[in-house]
């Protein structure tokens, strides 16, 4: 083991490849008989492993961010107006904040050695607060100019008897994971693809290494895939809506979302400054994913683009 900027562990092992070619190896550990780290480390996360710790940035998230913040300063203005002329859903956007914010602060509480922090409270908040507002700011607009995208989810928050059992929802729910399950075959296939084609070492993703850390790990993180599939629905609804009120026309509107929507993604893959082929291919990958969950949203609803997400 060379490296000690990882998660606390008692015992350290690492396997180094025999083959001069080959620039990863693999670093692992245990705490407490249970295991806390694996990690496959390439040329460049060594180099960067190895320089003196300096205060991390990632411009991808700053752009995310940003845009979140955006997104809750101008679905509060507009859901205050639509407040003002009584066409807000108030009681629904309750209920969805409120939801939100418990599962929020439930996945920040199953990996937490504190029952309640602050950190998991205001997480919770904000996540409570953003969803109810871009809810109360889209609704009216949606329900308006393209009911079919919340006939799901009104079925789904109960506004029939079946519920959550009504055909319309099963089929959104059946949609959502079949494009969910076609973007991982795409972006895998696509990225062994690639590293074949430019030579690269083909690394397995560890990405969700956490969840064999036990239970609570893949309950916490399922509950945060459940979360910011929620999250990720409502903001692109938002950015429909708003394009679709600053250009009038359907389809500059939803390239115009596509944009917005993609734009944290762009930046953070910029700021990489990677292989351009890479860069390329990413890029790709991306207006493929973008594409599938317009199509869902205008074709099957929220329910199906929240699924998706969750997927």
């Amino acid at each position: 083991p060379r490296y000690q900027r990882f998660m606390q562990s008692d015992q350290r092992v690492a396997w180094i490849p025999r083959d001069s070619t080959v620039s990863h190896r693999i670093e692992a550990g245990v705490n407490e008989g249970r295991l806390s780290l694996f990690a496959v480390l390439d040329t460049e996360t060594m180099t960067r492993l190895a320089a003196e710790p300096g205060k991390s940035s990632s411009s991808g998230f700053d752009a995310l961010s940003t845009m979140f913040l955006i997104i809750l300063i101008v679905s509060a203005f507009i859901a205050r107006a639509n407040m003002r002329q009584g066409r807000a859903d108030v009681r629904s956007a309750i209920r969805l904040g409120v939801f939100m914010a418990s599962l929020t602060m439930i996945s920040s509480m199953l990996v937490s050695h504190s029952l309640i922090n602050e950190q998991a409270t205001a997480r919770g908040i904000f996540t409570g607060v953003l969803s109810a507002a871009i809810y109360l700011a889209v609704e009216p607009y949606v329900r308006r100019s393209w009911p079919t995208m919340l006939v799901s989810w009104s079925r789904l928050m109960g506004r029939t008897a079946s519920g959550a059992r009504d055909p319309v929802v099963g089929r959104a729910v059946l949609a959502g994971v079949l494009m969910g399950g076609s973007v991982l075959l795409v972006w895998d296939f696509g990225l062994v693809a690639f590293q074949a084609r430019e030579g690269i070492p083909i690394a397995i993703d560890l990405r969700w290494i956490p969840g064999l850390l036990g239970q609570r790990e893949i309950w916490s993180l399922t509950v945060e895939r459940v979360t910011w599939g929620v999250i990720e629905g409502l903001s692109l609804t938002f950015l429909m809506v708003l394009s679709r009120l600053l250009l009038r026309r359907p389809v500059p509107s939803a390239v115009l979302a596509a944009t917005l929507w993609l734009l944290p993604d762009i930046v953070a893959l910029l700021a990489e400054r990677g292989d351009p082929a890479e860069l390329i291919f990413q890029t790709l990958i991306l207006l493929t994913i973008i594409t599938l969950m317009m199509l869902v949203l205008f074709r099957w609803g929220l329910v199906g683009v929240i699924v998706m997400n969750v997927t």
